[in-house]
């Protein structure tokens, strides 16, 4: 189980017993989470793969698949945070995952339901069949600007936690569209 410290000239840190996290520090966020302070952005406009300890700003409005590290080239503590710059385009699809390798049970996604802009619905990841997330856009919906996935590596699993918002346009009369799946598409 990674742990956390605090030292004066690093800030918060992590430390794995499996292996040791070398130059990533961290910050606490405003969700109470513990994120590295990344050095870089990273910008996604078409189909990618993300890499482990990244900061990654989306900025494609069209349907894409978005894969995750392969399991056995990471280690527990690996932190990847999305964070959408543009409003997901109506119908158009953003799936998250990697075939086969499932998110675990702790994945949640919070998403804006309908008429209702500071108020959302809950979906959870079963552990065994979930290997994609997917955001659908919707006119006067989302998947919007502000929308915010963090995925951490727990030693097994890719869990997710996405804050999926509102479009940044329209009314927000259309509920947003955010689920785990069995497959991309």
């Amino acid at each position: 189980m990674p742990k956390i410290f605090v030292d004066s000239t690093k800030g918060l840190y992590q430390k794995s017993a499996n292996k040791q996290q070398s130059g990533i520090q961290y910050n606490s966020g405003l969700y109470g989470q513990v994120i590295p302070a990344f050095k870089e952005i990273t910008t996604v406009s078409g189909a990618t793969t993300l890499a482990r300890n990244s900061l990654n700003r989306v900025t494609s409005t069209t349907t894409i698949v978005i894969g995750l590290p392969a399991a056995a080239d990471c280690v527990a503590g690996d932190v990847i945070v999305v964070e959408y710059d543009a409003n997901l385009a109506n119908t158009e699809k953003h799936d998250y995952g990697t075939a086969g390798e499932f998110y675990s049970v702790a994945s949640v996604v919070w998403k804006g339901i309908a008429g209702a802009l500071h108020r959302h619905d809950v979906g959870r990841a079963n552990g065994t069949t979930h290997d994609f997330l997917k955001l659908t856009g919707a006119t006067n919906g989302g998947v919007g600007v502000g929308t915010r996935l963090v995925f951490v590596f727990n030693g097994s699993n890719w869990t997710v936690e996405c804050w999926a918002r509102h479009s940044s346009v329209g009314s927000g009369a259309v509920a947003v569209t955010a689920a785990f799946a069995t497959t991309s598409g």
